[in-house]
């Protein structure tokens, strides 16, 4: 029983050291598959799949059942908080990580070909094409900047 007690505790120290680790490094505790899903995604559509994890992290915090409230264009679901719009034509379940992933990811990377600029490509993932498109640019909206601002801020942190 006394071993059984040490091992315990010492699984709990590895895992907090890991947690402070990530803590430090400005990097949030991802489940091992749940990261698994981001890379291989990311590299299917050869996108950095720090650029997708920042997204996630910025969307819903890594929550899978993260569920954004009620707009006018429908509910945003899931890891990178897919509206209804984007989910619903390919039938997926978007609070399923991989079925979320997936789609989100091909969708960030067409908008990626289509703007040729990573802070238009957020700007219309965040606020919608017809945002970015409108304005010819990052629209004028306080949560569109943010969005962009704080994702490419810590793109560039990695970066350093």
């Amino acid at each position: 029983m006394e071993l059984l007690q040490e091992v315990k505790q010492a699984v709990i120290a590895d895992i907090e050291e890991v947690r402070q680790t990530r803590v430090k490094e400005n990097k949030p505790f991802v489940s091992g598959d749940i990261e698994k899903i981001i890379t291989h995604y990311a590299d299917k559509f050869n996108i950095d799949s720090r650029i997708i994890f920042e997204i996630i992290r910025q969307e819903s915090g890594f929550d899978p059942n993260a569920t954004g409230r009620q707009t006018k264009y429908g509910t945003a679901k899931g890891l990178m908080q897919l509206m209804d719009m984007n989910s619903k034509p390919h039938g997926i379940d978007p609070y399923n990580p991989e079925e979320n992933v997936q789609v989100g990811t091909a969708l960030f990377a067409k908008l990626l070909n289509k703007y040729q600029d990573i802070e238009l490509a957020l700007a219309a993932y965040n606020a919608g094409e017809g945002a970015v498109d409108k304005y010819g640019g990052v629209p004028p909206y306080k949560e569109t900047q943010n969005y962009v601002k704080k994702i490419t801020e810590r793109l560039s942190d990695e970066n350093q």
